[in-house]
Order: C-alpha cells, then sequence, then structure tokens
C-alpha cells in the first residue's frame, strides 16, 4: 500500500508540476488592428520605420530597392521616395534605409557609403563611414540584422576587424559599434564588447555570430542595449562601460556549437536553429522587449521544408532595470505573425499579419500578460 501510495504521489506532483509549466506559456491578447493600403505600392518590405510624431510610416524592398511611405494614421499610401540621383563614378548600391527625420533619409549600401537626401530625395551630402573609423575597422553589413540606428544627430553602425574572420579569436577582441555625429562628421568612437561565451574554445564557435540587435537604452541618448544572437545575456554599452544583465529565455535552447572547419548549409542552418533576436526599446510604456526565435524541425510533417522567417517565437518583457516581467509565446499553433514585421508606437507594440488581402499590409497590436 504504501508503494502505490508513493507512485500515486509522484504522478500527482508531476501532473501539478507539468500544470504549472505550461501555466508559463502566456497568450497574446490583441487589441486593435491597423491596416495599411498597398495597392499602389510595392509591399513585401523587409523593413519597417514608424516616425510616430508625424505619422508616417516607412517600408522598405530589399530586393527591388524600393521605399514606399505611408500615414500611419489612417493608412493611406502617400508615394515613393526614389534614391537620389547619384554619380555613376560613386558606385553606389542600395542595401539599406534608414528616415532619420521628416525630411531626411538615409540611404547606405553594403559597403558604407552614405547618401543622405531631403523628403523629396533631393541630394544633400555623400560620405563613406569608412573614412571615420580607426585603422583596421570597417562598417559591417549584415542581412536580417539591425546595422544602423539613429538619435539626435548621432549614427550608431555596426563595424568589425577587417583583419579576422568570425573563425578567428581575434575577431571577436575588437569592438562592435560606432558612434557618428553627423552634423560635425568628426571621427567615430568605437565600444561594445562580444560575450564571453563567443571565444572560440577547443577550435569550436557558433553559427550566425555576427548578427545582432541594437536600441537606445530607456530614455538614454548614450548607452545602447545590445542583443546578440547566440547570448542570453543583453549588454548595455556606452563609450565608457559595458553591464551585462542575465536575460535567458524560457523556450529557447542553448546554440549549436559548430567547428571553425566544418561546412554547412547556411539556409538549412537559418531554418533549423533557434536565436535571440532584435531588442526593441518602448520608452512610452517603460519597457524593453527581446524577440527569440525558436528552433524547428529542417521540414514539416509532408516533408517540405519549414520556413526561416515563419515560425514560431516568443518575446521577452523586461522592466528598465532588465528584470523579466514575462515571456509571450506566438505561433505555437498557428503561424499567423511575423516576428521580421513590427512597428512601436506610442500606445504600444504592433506585430505584422501573414495571411492577408494581397493589397493589404496588417499590424495586430499586441498586449503582454
Amino acid at each position: 500500500m504504501r508503494q502505490k501510495n508513493i507512485i500515486f504521489l509522484f504522478i500527482l506532483l508531476t501532473s501539478t508540476i507539468s500544470c504549472e509549466q505550461k501555466s508559463e506559456i502566456k497568450a497574446p491578447v490583441f487589441e486593435e488592428t491597423k491596416t495599411i493600403d498597398i495597392s499602389e505600392a510595392i509591399g513585401g518590405y523587409n523593413k519597417h520605420y514608424l516616425l510616430s510624431e508625424e505619422n508616417l510610416l516607412y517600408g522598405f524592398n530589399q530586393l527591388s530597392s524600393q521605399l514606399d511611405l505611408f500615414n500611419w494614421e489612417d493608412g493611406a499610401f502617400i508615394r515613393t521616395i526614389p534614391l537620389p540621383d547619384v554619380p555613376e563614378a560613386y558606385e553606389f548600391s542600395l542595401s539599406e534605409v534608414l528616415p532619420i527625420s521628416k525630411d531626411s533619409v538615409l540611404f547606405i549600401d553594403f559597403f558604407g557609403k552614405i547618401l543622405l537626401s531631403d523628403s523629396d530625395s533631393d541630394f544633400i551630402k555623400a560620405f563613406n563611414l569608412n573614412d571615420y573609423l580607426p585603422e583596421g575597422y570597417e562598417f559591417f553589413f549584415g542581412n536580417n540584422s539591425q546595422n544602423l540606428i539613429h538619435k539626435n544627430g548621432n549614427l550608431i553602425f555596426r563595424i568589425h576587424q577587417s583583419a579576422f574572420s568570425p573563425k578567428e579569436q581575434a575577431y571577436y577582441d575588437g569592438k562592435i559599434l560606432a558612434k557618428l555625429n553627423l552634423k560635425t562628421l568628426d571621427e567615430a568612437t568605437i565600444f561594445g564588447e562580444y560575450p564571453d561565451s563567443y571565444k572560440i574554445k577547443n577550435g569550436k564557435f557558433f553559427f550566425n555570430n555576427t548578427k545582432l540587435g541594437i536600441d537606445y537604452a530607456l530614455h538614454s541618448d548614450t548607452e545602447i542595449l545590445i542583443s546578440f544572437r547566440n547570448e542570453d545575456s543583453i549588454q548595455s554599452s556606452s563609450v565608457d562601460k559595458n553591464n551585462w544583465f542575465d536575460a535567458k529565455s524560457s523556450f529557447l535552447k542553448s546554440p549549436t556549437p559548430l567547428d571553425v572547419n566544418q561546412s554547412i548549409n547556411q539556409i538549412e542552418w537559418m531554418v533549423k536553429e533557434g536565436y535571440y533576436h532584435d531588442i526593441i526599446t518602448d520608452n512610452y510604456n517603460e519597457v524593453i522587449y527581446r524577440i527569440c526565435v525558436l528552433s524547428q524541425d529542417l521540414t514539416d510533417l509532408d516533408g517540405k521544408r519549414n520556413s526561416a522567417a515563419t515560425r514560431e517565437f516568443s518575446i521577452q518583457k523586461f522592466d528598465a532595470n532588465f528584470n523579466l516581467l514575462g515571456e509571450t509565446l506566438f505561433n505555437s499553433i498557428l503561424a499567423e505573425y511575423s516576428f521580421l514585421a513590427r512597428i512601436l508606437t506610442n500606445d504600444g507594440l504592433y506585430l505584422g499579419v501573414l495571411d492577408t488581402p494581397e493589397e493589404d499590409m496588417v499590424f495586430r497590436k499586441v498586449s503582454f500578460n
């Protein structure tokens, strides 16, 4: 009888633990929907930028190198913003854009060349970010990664040591961000450091180590928050110091180490591996969000390759001191929302809806429990 009681208690305890674990998975609540009319626009944007005070939404289609402008409030298409006229000798190939005000847009190419234009695409100035960096460093451009942010005339952008590859330890000994004053164009200040976990030990490293997410810290012009793809902790970095905050996801598995000489199919690896994605500072609500992209099988039940971009993900929510307020899971049953398409407004965070009419781009405001 005693043995049966022990077995019963074990089953009861196991069931209780299971229920507690399930209760930690918080379901998102969607409050309202915002529909943007793209019937006269190109659509298919991989980057979105909102100037909230002006209610201007920019959508950038990298494949077509097209930047479209919308009214966020009523969802109307305003116009396409063309690339400014560039002298052919300048050899400019558009890779990214960054609207910095309603009157100014930065056009960036893969090698760090910058074109600054007004809202009518009239050329203002051209310069190369590499000209303002210390010797040994150059601008780093990564696809599906935050490469530049701007605030109060200062441009923060990704850099790396050009003499080393991500498969060499010396690569991770260098700085990772630069700060350039766009008004004075003095020499850039470099800062930020890679985590200790990125050190190459026993010939092992992690896939996608070079990619990361960045944003300004809450109500700060000097501190930058960094979310590394393969590191649980979040770094708060400035020119003077680096602080680390433990921020492990409840759903993300540890990254898979690779041999430095191991040959892999990068597309398949992007589909399978989970990772930390962008970090988003919400000054309106005094919180910080970080996106966590979960690992998945390479193929579905029908043998079709799963999508690297349309998959299960979670969003962590922190207060100003990086106390975890919650972590919410998305797309756990059905792929409905995009972790790549999101808009932060003064009334909350909106996520892009995947299955929408062809002439619409739809965002839903999410409320985190």
